[in-house]
């Protein structure tokens, strides 16, 4: 289940970085 946990992770980065993204955009 490594590989899911590796996933689960990358999908919480890809959101943080996209929450970031959008504060700089306002």
């Amino acid at each position: 289940m490594a590989v899911l946990q590796v996933y689960v992770d990358q999908d919480g980065l890809v959101r943080m970085l996209d929450l970031a993204a959008g504060s700089l955009r306002h």
